[in-house]
């Protein structure tokens, strides 16, 4: 027997998963920057509260699945913390998902709180941004033509050459807002929009597109003394850590 693959509506009506009490839904990915089109995934991010099996037996659980209509992934509430105090962009962005599903005063919590969270750790901030960026930059150099489309349409990943592009120009507009505003940071005006996803639809030649990744790496070198002159916010750390803790402890108790 197949198992279950939820849609998208589905997924935001779930109250457990596998047992486990489903916290938060959030919808990850490009339309976060506005910057989807008809070629975009729907991804989403599930958070679960832990089992006291899963705390006895030190496990964090995790599952992913796609499907054709929407891919999810599925997450200890725990994981979610340890990657934010990472600074993990990728989930953080999450906690400014247009697209969210809260189903738990833990997360409205959290939420209050985003914006201290997302600038808790700017230092390593800037290495994990640059880190995402070189996966990328791996990406652009090695994509064949055989496994992707974009180096079919266009003679290289002109999607990996945006979401390169789209990470740099992250770091230089979150720095130049003060550290003020994630999303204002992350997410894109139409006008925006419309010449970042050309980019994607081949507005550049190669040779181009490599040169401006080039001049967007040396703007970023530009404000790393901004990112790493901060100090590391241990009283957010601290806050978080024990807002999750007591969560936890409830919910196992009750």
């Amino acid at each position: 027997m197949s198992e279950k693959v939820f849609t998208t509506s589905e997924l935001k009506e779930l109250k457990e998963f596998e047992g486990r009490q489903v916290v938060l839904v959030a919808k990850i990915g490009s339309e976060n920057y506005n910057l989807h089109d008809e070629t975009s995934d729907e991804d989403y991010r599930i958070y679960v509260l832990p089992t006291f099996e899963d705390l006895y037996g030190g496990k964090r659980y995790v599952k992913s699945v796609t499907s054709e209509t929407v891919d999810y992934s599925v997450h200890d509430i725990r994981d979610l913390a340890k990657q934010l105090m990472k600074s993990n962009i990728n989930f953080v962005e999450a906690l400014f998902s247009v697209d969210l599903t809260v189903k738990h005063d833990v997360v409205e919590e959290m939420l209050k709180m985003r914006e201290n969270i997302a600038k808790m750790n700017l230092p390593y901030f800037y290495d994990a941004c640059f880190g995402m960026f070189h996966n990328k930059l791996k990406h652009f150099e090695s994509s064949s033509r055989e496994s992707n489309r974009y180096v079919v349409a266009y003679g290289y990943d002109t999607k990996a050459f945006m979401s390169m592009y789209r990470m740099m120009d992250f770091i230089l507009r979150y720095e130049a807002n003060g550290f003020s505003s994630f999303v204002d940071a992350i997410r894109y005006s139409e006008e925006e929009r419309a010449y970042l996803l050309s980019m994607k639809h081949g507005r550049f030649t190669k040779t181009e597109a490599e040169n401006l990744i080039q001049l967007m790496k040396d703007k970023v070198q530009g404000v790393k003394p901004a990112y790493k002159g901060q100090p590391f916010q241990s009283e957010t750390e601290t806050e978080l850590n024990k807002l999750l803790f007591d969560t936890v402890k409830n919910h196992i108790q009750h």
